[in-house]
């Protein structure tokens, strides 16, 4: 995993912005598959589940479908003093 965008934070915020997080998902996939073979997979799709995990719990979201544009601030939403959440 080599930048931040390749973290469970990112795909949680991806899935809201973007519905294709294949490549987001795919290129630390392919990385530990060639580092570490199949237990390099396993490892880092389990770290990407934690962390959206985590994610998903301190923003209060029980499931997949609790998660609404309101968690996502973006830089125009970071410019206004109105709290969304």
């Amino acid at each position: 995993m080599d930048k931040a965008n390749d973290s469970g934070l990112a795909s949680y915020v991806a899935g809201q912005i973007d519905q294709s997080l294949s490549w987001k998902i795919g290129r630390p996939v392919l990385y530990s598959l060639a580092a570490e073979g199949e237990l390099g997979v396993e490892k880092v799709l389990q770290m990407l589940r934690d962390e959206f995990e985590l994610s998903m719990a301190l923003s209060g979201c029980t499931s997949l479908s609790g998660i609404t544009r309101k968690h996502i601030i973006t830089d125009f939403d970071a410019h206004t003093t109105i709290s969304r959440l």
